[in-house]
């Protein structure tokens, strides 16, 4: 089984994601009807940064934010960011264009709708801020998101704000920047799927999920050797095509997923992955874009379970007929891998590390069926034998 942390995809490393037909952006001064659409890409404001011996500790000062859980933040400043701490000088500090994530909780109760606090991972442990600063500073945040107007006379009433809940509807994502939110059911929709990142540390693999195309070609490259990989891949199912008959008279089928965990290793890689549709005909679909590093958790033993969990309604009438609301669906499975006695604790420390952040599992190499985009449920280790113990995982997938 492999278990790939994704690299979170948002304004900070993308180069190019496609061209949306943009909604209209919300305005303060403008007046919305009821079922107006508008949207809200990166918002910005000036902010204060406090630092761990604040009155408010570790927090960002963003009146009415209404920034979200996990919600990128870029900041830039007129004069120089927390520069960290004064003997380690990475710890506590604020990086000029990376992004950090929100996080809406904390110990104090300082802490309310006009804070946030970051960390560096989404769902990460709450970032301490440290060192000296000066200047202006701006955040920037990247919601890319669409809302709908629920009332008429809809005026200055802020989006993304919780008080505003009863007049705006959050419709999700805005096309282009849906294979990349947390939802695998929501998709991109495009005639080509061209999405292009710089990732500044090391990955191996990529994984596309709940998507619609004929082919899909990746492309990486480094400023050092230039080009790494260009490979193009086939997204034609050709499982049940073992004979004559069968090629030509089998229905066509698509695959829904894909993956790759042999991509060449570089600390500062563009990859670049073009979903096309050969045939011109139908539009190319991708629910989730992933890239991420795998690390190695043992060999899946045999006896592992695969299936899904259904959320449609169905209502059975009196008169005995049924009546069927479908609704998403998300994968689950349990696998069992063996793994070394001595790293134990490694993988202990992993499972905790990602218990609270979406995380790619690969039951086996080649089997698309064992992939499952989610989180491990209580997992656990029995110490079987004195070189090798039993890795019990229990995966829950995301809709």
């Amino acid at each position: 089984m492999k278990i790939i942390r994704p690299i979170p995809i948002n304004d900070g490393n993308i180069i190019f994601a496609g061209i949306d037909i943009p909604y209209p952006q919300w305005n303060s001064a403008s007046t919305y009807a009821l079922g107006d659409t508008v949207q809200v890409d990166s918002p910005t404001a000036t902010v204060t940064i406090n630092l761990y011996s604040d009155t408010v500790p570790n927090s960002v000062a963003w009146t009415a934010h209404g920034l979200a859980d996990e919600t990128p933040v870029i900041f830039t400043t007129t004069g120089t960011l927390p520069a960290g701490n004064a003997i380690y000088p990475d710890y506590g500090k604020i990086v000029a264009g990376r992004a950090y994530y929100v996080r809406n909780y904390s110990t104090t109760s300082n802490l309310n709708a006009n804070y946030f606090q970051l960390s560096d991972t989404p769902r990460g442990v709450v970032k301490e801020i440290q060192g000296t600063q000066s200047g202006v500073h701006t955040g920037t945040a990247s919601t890319h998101k669409v809302y709908e107007s629920l009332q008429a006379g809809n005026t200055n009433k802020v989006p993304r704000a919780a008080s505003s809940s009863a007049w705006w509807l959050d419709r999700g994502s805005v096309n282009k920047y849906k294979r990349f939110d947390n939802s695998v059911t929501s998709q991109t929709r495009d005639a080509q799927i061209y999405t292009s990142v710089q990732i500044n540390e090391p990955i191996d693999t990529l994984a596309l999920l709940n998507i619609s195309a004929s082919s899909m070609q990746v492309l990486i490259t480094d400023a050092v050797s230039g080009e790494l990989y260009n490979e193009t891949h086939s997204l034609i199912s050709t499982s049940d095509i073992d004979d004559a008959w069968a090629w030509f008279f089998t229905p066509i089928e698509r695959l829904t997923s894909y993956f790759l965990t042999d991509l060449p290793v570089s600390n500062d890689a563009i990859i670049t992955v073009i979903m096309s549709d050969d045939t011109n005909e139908n539009p190319c679909l991708c629910g989730k874009f992933i890239i991420g590093l795998s690390l190695d958790a043992g060999g899946t033993q045999y006896g592992a379970t695969i299936g899904f969990q259904d959320f449609s309604v169905k209502t059975q009438t009196a008169w005995g007929d049924y009546e069927v609301l479908e609704r998403t669906w998300s994968a689950k499975a349990n696998f069992s891998t063996m793994i070394e006695t001595g790293a134990i604790e490694r993988f202990f420390n992993l499972l905790i590390s990602v218990r609270g952040t979406p995380t790619l599992f690969i039951g086996a190499d080649g089997r698309r069926e064992t992939m499952v985009y989610g989180w491990a449920k209580e997992p656990s280790i029995v110490i079987e034998y004195e070189a090798y113990s039993l890795l019990s995982t229990e995966l829950e997938g995301l809709s």
